[in-house]
């Protein structure tokens, strides 16, 4: 098997998190599994011809491509990986594609009409992508359940797998960690760029609210965090809640820090089994409390996380209260955690789920 990948990303590339794991489940299982980049920064020339030689000694065996929108193209219209399924295909490669993503971006708001119409291509090109990668590939596997806002698929060729925890790649669910007698809440990622200092502004006030007047802590750390600081700081101030930040850091320190966690607080976007960052907080073991959206069910929802509907402000701090609040609510949230994790995303589990599926493909 060779797991395919576009474009890098940075500072951290969730994508080859996750091919990393899954690769390192299917090898203990006596699978022969490769990783392979395709070298964006080489040019086209280079990279067309890397790959036309690359899937020469691929003929036969199944090349898993990763879609994400920006995997394929530095501004979201991923119409290159079209031509890598061509060149697969003419090698003789079973093909399937994981979809990281599937549903087109969302349009941005208050921007000029130039933007808006490249918006609109943007979404089309997506939409049409997706649904060409699905006639030419031979399996989808979708990370999430199938947005509405996203093309069906054809029934035969479609498995829903979710990802698995970057952070933690073995063993089960982390003890509770606890550093003090003051409540933690984690928030673990912002979204970066133009919303960024709407989501770190929402970050604090939904926390600022769920509080109460009581001294509570707000932990901030992975992506975008240390650029979202001040504007959550800003909004915190004169509160009781202390704020530490940190940046990206190693598993092993997210590890640490989130398992001596109260609750997660996710609010980039909708909860999905799709949001690394949120299954890195059930394998600690920590409640999640975030949005829903149209991927948001089960196996996800069947674990310690509690949603409500998004941007409904008010109904996700009174629900973060609830857990902050309750010892045995999140004793629950916590059991419920180590059970789902065990049976869903455990990274022998989805090893064993992509096995399954490529036999019957």
């Amino acid at each position: 098997m060779i797991l395919l990948l576009g474009r890098g990303d940075a500072p951290t590339d969730a994508v080859a998190d996750y091919v990393d794991h899954l690769a390192g489940a299917m090898r203990e299982r006596d699978v022969s599994v490769a990783v392979a980049r395709v070298p964006w920064s080489s040019g086209p020339l280079a990279r067309w011809g890397w790959l036309w030689g690359a899937s020469r000694r691929w003929r036969d065996r199944w090349v898993v491509v990763q879609y994400t929108a920006l995997g394929w193209s530095k501004r979201g219209f991923p119409l290159d990986v079209l031509a890598v399924l061509v060149v697969l295909r003419l090698r003789g490669c079973r093909v399937a594609v994981t979809y990281h993503d599937s549903a087109p971006f969302p349009p941005r708001p208050n921007v000029p009409l130039a933007l808006r119409v490249v918006d609109v291509v943007r979404r089309w090109s997506q939409r049409t992508v997706t649904q060409l990668c699905r006639r030419g590939a031979q399996l989808s596997v979708h990370t999430a359940p199938i947005s509405r806002a996203a093309p069906a698929p054809p029934v035969h060729s479609h498995v829903v797998i979710p990802v698995g925890s970057n952070i933690f790649a073995a063993g089960g669910v982390e003890a509770p960690q606890t550093l003090s007698d003051t409540r933690t809440v984690a928030v673990f990622s912002v979204t970066g760029g133009a919303a960024l200092r709407s989501e770190a502004e929402e970050i604090a006030e939904v926390v600022t609210v769920a509080a109460a007047g009581k001294a509570l802590r707000l932990l901030l750390l992975g992506r975008n965090a240390i650029e979202a600081g001040p504007y959550v700081r800003a909004r915190l101030h004169d509160t009781n809640v202390e704020l530490e930040v940190h940046g990206v850091l190693s598993a092993s320190d997210v590890r640490q820090r989130l398992s001596g966690a109260d609750v997660l607080l996710f609010v980039r976007g909708q909860v999905s089994s799709r949001r690394g960052s949120a299954i890195a907080a059930i394998s600690c073991g920590v409640p999640v409390v975030g949005y829903s959206g149209s991927d948001t069910g089960p196996p996800l929802t069947d674990a310690g996380v509690i949603t409500v509907l998004s941007g409904q402000r008010q109904a996700l701090a009174s629900a973060l209260a609830d857990v902050l609040n309750d010892v045995l609510l999140r004793t629950r949230l916590r059991e419920l955690n180590a059970d789902v994790y065990a049976r869903h995303f455990a990274w022998d589990v989805i090893a064993d789920c992509y096995l399954n599926a490529l036999r019957n493909a």
